[in-house]
């Protein structure tokens, strides 16, 4: 990500606002499982960048609601592109067996660490539209045709507290 100037982080939140359309700030903390200054740090560059606004919401002013700006749109198709070449090159490194199992170990681990909702579906996958490696077509990150993969380079899942990021197109 790297190449695109994007923290993994910052793609995941790119993807879930490409998704949601918009989302206030702290719904979008929530989704991804990340610390509000977390979710601040990631967020400033994006925003100074040009790829998100954040404006007060309609409501209740004190609120912030974020969304993906015609740029940012743009520079997370972009980013895409890098997203799904590491999924895959990992995939041909490891194997598909072996990037399942660890998966599936991760999710474990978060779940025994406490970690919100780790493989439910409920949490970052809900917002990715997605499970495990599945991209949003609903193929595997290792086939060939996939989506954006949830997971950060294939060795993290989850966001925020325990690293990693989630994302699909």
């Amino acid at each position: 990500m790297a190449a695109v100037g994007l923290k993994t982080t910052q793609y995941s939140l790119l993807t879930a606002l490409a998704r949601a359309g918009s989302m206030r700030a702290v719904d979008l903390a929530r989704v991804l499982s990340l610390e509000a200054s977390t979710l601040t740090r990631n967020l400033e560059p994006l925003v100074e960048a040009g790829w998100v606004e954040s404006a007060p919401g309609a409501a209740d002013r004190r609120t912030r609601v974020l969304r993906l700006t015609r740029a940012g749109r743009a520079h997370r198709r972009r980013a895409s592109a890098h997203w799904r070449a590491a999924q895959l090159d990992l995939t041909a490194a490891l194997g598909h067996e072996t990037v399942a199992t660890l998966h599936a170990m991760l999710d474990h681990c978060q779940r025994r660490l406490g970690g919100d909702d780790a493989g439910s579906g409920t949490r970052a996958d809900e917002a990715s539209g997605t499970g495990g490696m599945n991209g949003t077509d609903g193929s595997s990150a290792t086939d060939g045709n996939a989506a954006d993969a949830t997971n950060a380079g294939g060795l993290s899942r989850g966001g925020g507290r325990r690293g990693g990021a989630v994302a699909a197109d």
